[in-house]
């Protein structure tokens, strides 16, 4: 029995070791400060200074709006002092604005910005955000960091998606003749489009797809044309989106909150179109909006095209929380779901490696554009 627990021993060793390393190696940042936290990191340690870094704020995240609008998230870590700060946004090296802040006791505080220029080519967005230091620190408080925190993003608007203005009637009636010729459309059908990753040697390029985007001040209109040699629909409403259907993913903005993605699926039972519309985080059906949509899907065997339309009502509140502006930037993914009977589940999409499980962040950006 002495050897494995030798091993077990040195197993624990190199554990704690890698532990150690990686807490010692980088600043580690906690989520709030907490004084049994400091007080015990200042007891074990020999140093004037505790093992934890430890700071009153942070720049949890950088968003961009629009072409002109953002928001700076700060989160301030300090759970029992008001603290005061000031906040410098620089865009390409040009200092835009200084802004004062009174950051209140663990609240994350929203900053927007509307900017005078459109941002039309590639961009770097830093924020600086420096700390007024209090004259009145208490003992544990001089452990506490107030140099300056510093966050950078980039953002490029030529990798975005533009979708056009449409100055033209769509009929949501299964034919896309409307768009063609008005619009572009984005092209699926490459191994790259593929996921999951494991299904992409064995696709058979059997399926592909033209997708076309368009939106005016009232509506989001979605088309797409699916060349499948065979499409597979289900007999129950249970099952309706096993077989092959269209899913449409919005991820909405709200300045001061995270919303789930919402999820548009439009599928053939037989001869009867069905839609469902869901929160996919809590799987709520949104009915409110499910009833100011419009929506059709249409088979034609003899050409093999799956024909699919849906029209999506901008609502700047509850449930999309999209406006329909020019320059507003959407989060939003489709994907084309193709069953071949065998087990195999193919899907075609904007971004792979999104379905079957949405997350935030990961949605190709699109900007609503004329």
């Amino acid at each position: 029995m002495v050897k494995p627990i030798k091993n077990c021993l040195y197993c624990g060793i190199f554990l704690l070791l890698c532990l150690s390393s990686f807490l010692f190696s980088k600043e580690v940042e906690v989520v709030e400060i907490d004084t049994k936290i400091i007080k015990k990191s200042i007891e074990e340690t020999s140093d004037s200074l505790p093992t934890v870094k430890f700071h009153p704020a942070s720049i949890s995240e950088i968003q961009i709006l629009s072409v002109k609008d953002l928001v700076v998230y700060i989160k301030s870590l300090h759970t029992e002092r008001e603290l005061l700060a000031e906040i410098t946004l620089i865009v390409d090296n040009e200092e835009i604005e200084r802004r004062d802040l009174k950051l209140l006791p663990g609240v994350v505080l929203p900053v927007i910005y509307k900017l005078k220029d459109e941002m039309l080519s590639k961009h770097t967005i830093k924020v600086v955000l420096d700390f007024k230091k209090p004259k009145d620190l208490r003992n544990w408080e001089e452990f506490v960091m107030f140099n300056r925190r510093e966050e950078t993003i980039s953002f490029n608007f030529e990798d975005m998606i533009k979708i056009p203005y449409a100055d033209f009637e769509i009929k949501i009636d299964g034919n896309v003749s409307d768009w063609e010729g008005k619009v572009g459309h984005i092209f699926l059908g490459e191994r790259k489009d593929v996921y999951p990753l494991s299904q992409r040697e064995k696709w058979q390029e059997d399926s592909s797809g033209k997708i076309y985007l368009a939106w005016d001040k009232d509506y989001f209109y979605i088309g797409a044309v699916i060349e499948d040699d065979k499409h597979l629909c289900t007999k129950s409403r249970r099952a309706a989106f096993e077989g092959d259907f269209l899913k449409c993913e919005f991820t909405p903005y709200l300045i001061g909150r995270k919303i789930a993605p919402r999820i548009f699926e439009l599928a053939l039972l037989k001869d009867v179109v069905d839609m469902d519309i869901y929160n996919i985080r809590k799987g709520l059906s949104l009915k409110h909006l499910f009833k100011k949509c419009e929506y059709a899907l249409k088979r034609d065997e003899v050409k093999k095209e799956t024909t699919y339309e849906i029209k999506v009502p901008f609502m700047d509140s509850y449930p999309l929380y999209i406006k329909g502006q020019e320059g507003n930037i959407v989060d939003f993914n489709i994907t084309v779901f193709d069953n071949n009977e065998k087990g195999d589940k193919y899907w075609l999409q904007l971004i792979p490696e999104v379905s079957p499980d949405p997350q935030f962040d990961v949605s190709p950006k699109c900007v609503l554009w004329k």
